[in-house]
């Protein structure tokens, strides 16, 4: 018979100190039924404090779906069941405003020398995001009407397919400004607008981003719309009348010399009809529009 760790005296034994576990198939079976239950039970009994718990699979699977699985397997599998503010306190990513930021970052230098950790946003792993510094980078073709005076504005769209699930109770108090705009938006808003850095490396290309992000200006609320999804309001755990964000738009700026002046409008949403990443950039007209009439042509009947 196995042993449940949440039947064990927890003042008997010291917690773990912080950690980052690895499961290699972490899709598999065995997962499924033994590790994620297990290391739940450790967490419910208070033996896991500041752990942080990585998946890697065949599965192509993002944040979201991984958790799905991992919340299911509990479901099925956990002894004593789960409740959600358990699974909120086991399921968290690296921090989700400023103070606890600071805090886990406090945490990790107790350990690590910055110069030892490597930091990325998982999302611009994707080839989308990727594209963006080839694209600009390596074809000097763009880079002399990359700036204010050919371009009229720029949109970034980041849909998202599958609706909230199991992180209602994560984001209720969220949303989707601080879930998907202030990291993996601005990143994407940083490559596309960042100067040239004076290496592919991560300090260089950092440093580039922050000069982005330091050059933003205040977001007028006038000028973003929040909304939700149809249906969401009914989902199991969303508060009576909530006014959480699932969808939302916004115009922001960059007062720099390259940029001043072009509005930058970023989307996102969850439950949407498609998840096609976009950037679009759209460049002035040419002076006289010789093709006006062609463009504003209407169809042929």
């Amino acid at each position: 018979m196995g042993l449940d760790p949440t039947d064990i005296n927890s003042s008997l034994i010291s917690p773990l100190r912080p950690h980052v576990m690895v499961l290699f198939g972490a899709t598999g079976d065995l997962a499924r039924r033994k590790l994620l239950p297990g290391l739940f039970h450790l967490a419910q009994a208070g033996l896991l404090p500041a752990c942080r718990i990585l998946g890697t699979a065949l599965d192509d699977l993002d944040d979201d779906t991984f958790r799905k699985h991992a919340r299911e397997a509990l479901d099925e599998f956990a002894r004593h069941g789960v409740s959600d503010e358990e699974w909120e306190a086991f399921s968290k990513p690296f921090g989700t405003d400023l103070a606890s930021a600071v805090a886990l970052n406090n945490m990790l230098h107790a350990t690590f020398d910055e110069t030892q950790i490597f930091r990325i946003d998982h999302f611009l792993g994707k080839e989308a995001a990727l594209n963006i510094l080839a694209f600009r980078f390596a074809n000097g073709l763009f880079e002399p009407i990359w700036n204010r005076e050919h371009i009229a504005h720029v949109q970034i769209d980041v849909p998202e397919s599958l609706a909230i699930g199991q992180r209602i109770p994560f984001y209720e108090r969220i949303g989707a400004f601080r879930d998907m705009v202030v990291n993996h938006l601005f990143q994407v808003l940083a490559f596309m607008s960042m100067e040239p850095p004076t290496a592919l490396a991560p300090k260089p290309i950092g440093e580039e981003k922050n000069k982005v992000f330091r050059s933003l200006s205040p977001i007028e609320p006038s000028l973003v719309v929040r909304g939700q999804y149809d249906g969401y309001l009914d989902e199991p755990g969303v508060r009576l009348h909530s006014d959480t964000e699932t969808f939302i738009a916004l115009r922001c700026e960059i007062d720099n010399w390259r940029w001043a002046g072009v509005p930058f409008y970023l989307r996102t949403g969850k439950a949407m009809s498609g998840r096609d990443t976009e950037v679009v950039i759209q460049f002035k007209a040419p002076p006289g529009q010789l093709f006006r009439e062609a463009v504003n042509r209407p169809p042929a009947a």
